[in-house]
């Protein structure tokens, strides 16, 4: 609904009340904050959270952790100049490349 920092809050929140042990859950939570990172022009925030999601992304089986690596190699792409960019749409990729 526009309000990214409310949704970076909520997001954050999340994270820290539930803990969300299971990894598919919190890979969906890294990739929606990487999402608003970015959106909100914090590249930086963007690639600590993305990072985060690919570490909790991997062995997990789930069409929306596969549309987030989707979404963040796209999204990174604008970005070819910058090597921390670039490594996690490297990292995207193999990921994705696991995946059926």
């Amino acid at each position: 609904m526009g309000d990214l920092d409310g949704a970076r809050v909520q997001l954050h929140q999340a994270l820290a009340v539930h803990g969300l042990d299971r990894r598919r859950s919190r890979a969906n939570v890294q990739g929606h904050l990487g999402t608003i990172h970015l959106r909100q022009g914090d590249l930086d925030g963007a690639l600590t959270a993305w990072s985060e999601f690919l570490d909790c992304a991997e062995g997990v089986q789930s069409t929306r952790v596969r549309d987030s690596a989707e979404d963040l190699r796209v999204r990174l792409a604008r970005y070819p100049d910058d090597m921390g960019a670039q490594n996690l749409a490297e990292r995207a990729t193999a990921l994705l490349a696991r995946q059926p």
